[in-house]
């Protein structure tokens, strides 16, 4: 009887470790299934940091190259403005000499003063220096539009 008792334990033992074998294994394979799906999820995770890094970098260097030709546009219309500012500034002195030249000889045929000023607004010199003043003018609100577009669609790719 004793080694039916045996027997009864032994295969009772048995059983408890085929039991305890068989929950550790769906534990184990429980966490296999975990720890793969976590790192599935983690490769994910990564590819969509990573293309957003590569989407970053891109945005960055268009956003540079914008500001390079930005930057060389206003100078550029910098130098524009300071050479047709130099040219104003010449005519202006030329204009000058001229009237008074034209004022002289006016007034040595006793021509009256605003006979002289009618002449000098006909004159070409008077209209060149118009024509350079509007030059900056239009040049200047350019140089507006194109640093509030870019401010504009700055904003919008925000």
């Amino acid at each position: 009887m004793k080694e039916k008792e045996y027997e009864a334990k032994l295969q009772a033992l048995e059983d408890g470790h085929r039991q305890q074998l068989s929950e550790l294994r769906e534990m184990l394979t429980a966490q296999q299934r975990v720890t793969a799906k976590w790192k599935e999820e983690c490769n994910v995770a990564t590819q969509k940091m990573e293309s957003r890094v590569t989407e970053s970098r891109g945005e960055l260097s268009r956003e540079k190259r914008r500001i390079e030709e930005l930057t060389k546009l206003l100078r550029d219309s910098r130098n524009k403005n300071i050479e047709t500012e130099t040219k104003l500034a010449n005519y202006s002195r030329n204009l000058q000499v001229l009237e008074g030249k034209i004022m002289d000889s006016r007034l040595r045929n006793n021509i009256y003063p605003s006979q002289v000023m009618r002449e000098l607004k006909t004159t070409k010199g008077l209209n060149l220096v118009e024509a350079r003043k509007q030059q900056k003018r239009e040049l200047e609100q350019n140089l507006r539009d194109s640093i509030s577009a870019y401010r504009i669609t700055g904003s919008e790719s925000n």
